[in-house]
């Protein structure tokens, strides 16, 4: 089955280099190139100042409950949040706290 169209976050746009550098991306960094091919097949959604009251939202009610959504967490939920988007992700734990975000697993 084929999957969704895909979008990245600012936040998570700047997450990925550091990803592949720890070595849990796919493919090596050479010279900067692969990300540039990556990053020019898939579009950066802004963050706006709607996702930023969203995640504010979402970091009061967690911590009211005694749960803390990692900050780096907040403004990649809150965007598929306002679009209604799906994440696909690894880090089920952090992303589960988020109430209404759908995940898919990866």
């Amino acid at each position: 089955m084929p999957r969704p169209f895909t979008y990245c976050n600012v936040a998570r746009r700047r997450e990925v280099p550091k990803s592949v550098r720890n070595g849990v991306g796919l493919k090596p960094v050479s010279g900067g190139k692969y990300l540039d091919t990556v990053f020019a097949a898939i579009p950066v959604v802004p963050f706006t100042a709607e996702m930023a009251r969203i995640a504010a939202k979402v970091d009061a009610d967690a911590k009211k409950s005694g749960s803390v959504i990692p900050f780096a967490d907040l403004p990649i939920g809150s965007t598929a949040l306002h679009f209604g988007f799906a994440i696909e992700t690894r880090n089920l734990r952090h992303f589960q706290m988020i109430p209404g975000l759908k995940i898919v697993p990866l």
